[in-house]
């Protein structure tokens, strides 16, 4: 669909912004960030969480290792597609 139809999630605009020379290496270095943290939020691991959950230090830093990697991951999929003061809101 077009972008007069579809706005900006026509599938025109898709990886728009990272195809171009200039911003390639950055949008490359980010879904490559993206790829260690989503790796490394979905390694299985063990953690004993104490108290309530919200008190326990572990259980605030995992929740929000999560809240900030779905930020990333918003911000970059903005960027892409040339809303770049949406994408720097998230950042």
């Amino acid at each position: 669909m077009s972008f007069d139809t579809e706005g900006f999630l026509s599938d025109s605009l898709a990886h728009r912004f990272s195809q171009i020379p200039e911003c390639s290496e950055w949008f490359k270095l980010a879904f490559q960030l993206n790829r260690f943290g989503h790796k490394f939020a979905y390694t299985e691991k063990e953690f004993e969480i104490e108290g309530n959950g919200l008190s326990d230090v572990k259980a605030v830093t995992i929740m929000l290792f999560f809240r900030a990697l779905s930020n990333f991951q918003g911000a970059i999929a903005l960027a892409d597609r040339g809303l770049l003061v949406d994408g720097a809101l998230l950042w």
